[in-house]
């Protein structure tokens, strides 16, 4: 049998060189995947900020410099530590505050006073949208004799 085809036109002779061109180019692009890297989204979620700073400490000092310690509290020698849950909304106002841990009811009002006439906050910011963030907050009432 004679064949019909000539060797120019035979693409069975170049095979191997496509199948190694091939696999190459597949080596390469595996390579590259192994090799990329992928940045994390920033979320920019930002706390809510008392007197431009950090919350622990410039509003327990507010509260230890506007804090009365109640005189029935005093007279029967309660002291303890109250927990007061409290929301800053979008506005930067204390809203919702809650006894979260009692002690005395003397005690849980004076730091329920206390948190609700705090000032405004810098509200808490996330993808650049205020945003209301929750709070617990504990509030040691000591006796110093």
């Amino acid at each position: 049998m004679e064949l019909k085809k000539s060797k120019k036109a035979d693409l069975e002779r170049n095979k191997g060189i496509f199948i190694q061109i091939g696999l190459v180019v597949a080596l390469a692009i595996m390579f590259l995947a192994f090799e990329w890297k992928s940045h994390p989204k920033v979320d920019n979620s930002n706390m809510p900020k008392f007197n431009g700073g950090d919350p622990t400490v410039e509003f327990r000092k507010y509260i230890s410099d506007n804090m009365k310690y109640p005189q029935i509290a005093i007279e029967n020698g309660i002291s303890g530590k109250v927990i007061v849950q409290f929301v800053v909304n979008t506005q930067g106002k204390v809203t919702d505050a809650v006894i979260a841990g009692s002690v005395d009811p003397a005690l849980d009002k004076e730091a329920l006073r206390v948190i609700l006439s705090s000032p405004s906050w810098t509200p808490g910011k996330q993808r650049g949208k205020a945003v209301k963030v929750a709070f617990y907050f504990p509030i040691n009432f000591i006796l110093n004799y």
